[in-house]
């Protein structure tokens, strides 16, 4: 349950961040922060606990900063480092540790450039691959070691690949077949269950 009211606090803030593009309304890292507040505030509203909000929170900013900075014609890699900025720069705020803050923004800016990716209809792998990249560029620059940043690549390059990867149709399962009736040879041999 956790996870799901999670992701609504995340398209909560969000709804704010479009309404606000759309009106053309402030600067992009002003829609990316009131983008990760609002997702807190709905996180807290629906009982999240303050962890959960502020993941709830980064997540929301990094999408939000990342359509924003691609809505101006960034570049993947650049908008998946504003994604990445914008979710550490909220989840601090929601009382995010140094680390803590650093790991959403990476994950921030790996699923920033996986979509974009996406978008410009490249294949899982290089989405994999954007993903990884940009997790581990944002990673460093949150002050990351190279061991860090590198983990924090590979996990956003899992990550995004699962998260991508074509689910199964189920109208490729081979329907079953029905059973045949049960029918009793004698009576007998179901008195005992009451027939």
């Amino acid at each position: 349950p956790n996870q799901a009211a999670e992701l609504a606090a995340e398209a909560a803030g969000l709804t704010t961040s479009e309404l606000l593009l759309e009106l053309a309304d402030g600067p992009p890292e002003d829609l990316a922060l009131q983008a990760g507040h609002n997702a807190f505030a709905a996180g807290a509203a629906a009982g999240l606990n303050p962890k959960a909000a502020a993941a709830a929170a980064a997540a929301a900013a990094g999408k939000a900063a990342a359509r924003s900075a691609l809505a101006t014609g960034a570049a993947m890699q650049d908008a998946a480092m504003e994604a990445g900025k914008a979710a550490g720069e909220v989840g601090r705020s929601h009382g995010m540790s140094l680390e803590a803050a650093a790991e959403a923004r990476a994950k921030a800016a790996g699923r920033a450039a996986a979509d974009a990716a996406l978008a410009q209809g490249k294949s899982l792998t290089e989405v994999s691959v954007e993903a990884g990249k940009a997790a581990g560029a944002a990673g460093f620059a949150a002050g990351m070691t190279d061991e860090q940043s590198e983990e924090a690549s590979r996990k956003a390059t899992e990550t995004e690949s699962a998260r991508h990867r074509p689910k199964p149709a189920f109208s490729r399962l081979t329907p079953l077949t029905p059973m045949a009736p049960m029918t009793p040879t004698t009576p007998t041999a179901f008195a005992h269950w009451g027939y």
